[in-house]
């Protein structure tokens, strides 16, 4: 065990990664960096059911039901690469309007648009949290993170309020590389 080192206690920064193929060449290691963003907040919690035996009126054993893991944060700006991964329904910008950004929509039902009742892991990604100090901290890796827009979540503006949208991605299994990993960058496995 090594002894304890109070450097290492320090706010994690980093940045969020699309669909990385190379942890090995320079960043975004391949794959496409996503806006600016804040608030990061990893939950990956087992849950237990416990056994009740009725005869004796306390649980006696627990086992194991999941690991639902959800990777939440606040987008900070309009990253067109962001909105058009996690917003329902967005088009991209073309011709004219090629340097207009992303257009953000509300457009239930309409053809190639996402819709109520849609799979969502049509739209999965391969996400990386990829910390500034990789020395200190570790990477967070989900191998099929379904993006969602935090249900209750509202756009955040106004003079005195820096700009936000609160985001989240929820893993779901990888069929053979489990759900999701965390280590420095050298350890991950893509």
């Amino acid at each position: 065990m090594s002894a304890p080192d109070s450097s290492k206690v320090q706010p994690i920064k980093g940045e969020l990664i699309l669909t990385p193929t190379d942890l090995t060449a320079a960043f975004p290691y391949g794959g496409t960096q996503i806006g600016s963003v804040r608030d990061h907040v990893f939950h990956a919690g087992p849950q237990y059911r416990g056994i009740h035996a009725e005869e004796l009126g306390v649980e006696v054993e627990h086992i194991l039901t999941g690991e639902p893991t959800i990777f939440a944060c606040v987008l900070r700006d309009y990253d067109d690469d962001a909105l058009a991964k996690v917003w329902p329904q967005t088009t991209a910008p073309t011709g004219a309007t090629a340097s207009a950004g992303v257009l953000i929509e509300s457009a239930p039902g309409i053809a190639g648009k996402k819709r109520p009742g849609q799979v969502m892991s049509d739209f999965e990604v391969k996400l990386l949290f990829a910390p500034k100090a990789t020395e200190t901290h570790y990477h967070i890796l989900i191998y099929r993170a379904i993006p969602l827009i935090e249900e209750s979540a509202q756009i955040e503006f106004g003079p005195n309020v820096e700009p936000g949208l609160a985001v989240m991605w929820k893993a779901i299994p990888h069929k053979t590389k489990g759900t999701w990993q965390q280590a420095r960058k050298e350890r991950l496995t893509l």
